[in-house]
């Protein structure tokens, strides 16, 4: 059998990203003026879309805020 591509779940599959993820999450919250969430929240939101995870830790759904999130985790 011949495969032109592999496709790997990174997260918790190669390698555990927490630190990193939660990281860049207080990152974010300080940039943002938002106070920081505790590790086990962020944790549970791994693997969730960007927007998604912001929203279930801050409960905002405020689209300026939506937007202003995603340029600080590239």
């Amino acid at each position: 059998m011949h495969f032109h591509t592999v496709l790997f779940d990174f997260d918790y599959t190669l390698a555990d990203t927490s630190v990193g993820i939660v990281n860049s999450f207080h990152y974010a919250f300080d940039r943002l003026n938002i106070e920081r969430k505790e590790e086990a929240s962020i944790k549970k939101t791994i693997g969730m879309p960007l927007k998604a995870a912001f929203t279930a830790l801050t409960g905002l759904q405020d689209p300026p805020f939506a937007r202003a999130i995603s340029p600080l985790f590239l």
